[in-house]
């Protein structure tokens, strides 16, 4: 393992039983007070995101807003935010979808994103941790239902045991910097 994974590795601390009993959280916070370790894992996925010629980055509340925003800001991509219901005014469309942690959540998304991000069609879809994979797979659905198109999946982190991998579209490629 080449070193800058080795030390991204061990900036990520576990917690047993948090939020839930017999739940390990990964907690990526130390991730962000490094600033060499977060620019290693902004360019990773800057590459990625480059390499598969995304036209705008597309992310969740809120670890992904993080990535997204500095993401974009790296790729000189149009950012494009998803968010918890009721959160954002003007015209949106939603999708529901089930979380590890409790069930039935449902994000929204301007209709009017896609157009104010220069039009664009290619998406990924960034955030920092890929588990059940809920919330790409409503994600997915609401760029589909603005005609958009989810090219590519990019986490700082895969939950191997919840197998969202696989729950992710099969012809679209993926960029996980770390598997637990």
């Amino acid at each position: 393992m080449d070193q800058n994974f080795k030390l991204l590795d061990q900036a990520i601390k576990r917690f047993e039983n948090f939020p839930n009993q017999g739940t390990l959280f990964y907690d990526i916070t130390p991730v962000f007070s490094n600033p060499q370790l977060f620019n290693f894992v902004l360019t990773q996925m800057a590459q990625f995101i480059k390499a598969i010629n995304a036209e705008a980055i597309v992310c969740p509340e809120a670890r992904g807003f993080i990535f997204g925003g500095a993401l974009a800001s790296k790729t000189q991509l149009p950012l494009v935010l998803v968010r918890k219901a009721n959160k954002l005014p003007g015209q949106l469309i939603s999708a529901s979808y089930d979380l590890e942690y409790r069930k039935h959540a449902v994000l929204e998304m301007s209709t009017t994103s896609l157009i104010q991000a220069n039009n664009a069609k290619r998406c990924v879809i960034v955030d920092d941790v890929l588990a059940t994979a809920g919330t790409v797979a409503a994600i997915d659905q609401l760029l589909k239902q603005l005609n958009g198109e989810t090219v590519g999946y990019c986490f700082l982190i895969e939950l191997k045991k919840l197998n969202g991998k696989a729950k992710l579209q099969p012809n679209v490629v993926s960029k996980i910097l770390l598997h637990y």
